[in-house]
């Protein structure tokens, strides 16, 4: 391993060195998520949406009545972050929670009229996503197909 260099003055000019990062499945699966988030985030602003909310709003649209915890398992989300994720689409009137009557600590929840009109414009933002990443990443459709089934292999979906 080369020592580090402390003269920085010539630092500019030289190609960035990634080692072995480049080899990393995590790192580089990491990249990809921040890149996408950003894009969606940004393409979502106009529905004051973040990716997590209107992945939550999408799952509770086709898994109605779901606990809180169950969307929290398969959305990705820790369960004290999707419940700041539901006090904010449930102040804005888009879904509703039920505390369960066999469990005083679990809440289920399902959209309101309110949030089931939100979801064709959510589904017309999605795919924007999708189709600005692949232009952004220069990604052709036949490779698209190739790592959609590995993505989902890996994520178990």
């Amino acid at each position: 391993m080369k020592p580090l260099t402390t003269n920085c003055e010539d630092a500019s000019d030289k190609p960035i060195d990634y080692s072995y990062l480049p080899e990393l499945l995590g790192h580089l699966l990491g990249l990809a998520h921040l890149a996408i988030t950003q894009l969606c985030t940004e393409v979502m602003e106009p529905l004051q949406l973040t990716p997590k909310q209107f992945v939550a709003m999408e799952f509770i649209s086709k898994n109605p009545c779901v606990s809180q915890k169950n969307i929290a398992e398969n959305i990705g989300t820790a369960p004290a972050v999707m419940v700041g994720i539901l006090d904010y689409l449930s102040k804005r009137g888009l879904l509703k929670r039920k505390r369960s009557p066999h469990d005083r600590r679990e809440y289920y929840v399902r959209l309101t009229p309110k949030g089931i009109d939100m979801l064709v414009e959510i589904r017309r933002l999605a795919f924007q996503v999708e189709n600005l990443y692949q232009e952004k990443t220069g990604l052709t459709d036949e490779e698209r197909e190739t790592i959609l089934p590995i993505l989902r292999k890996i994520t178990n979906r």
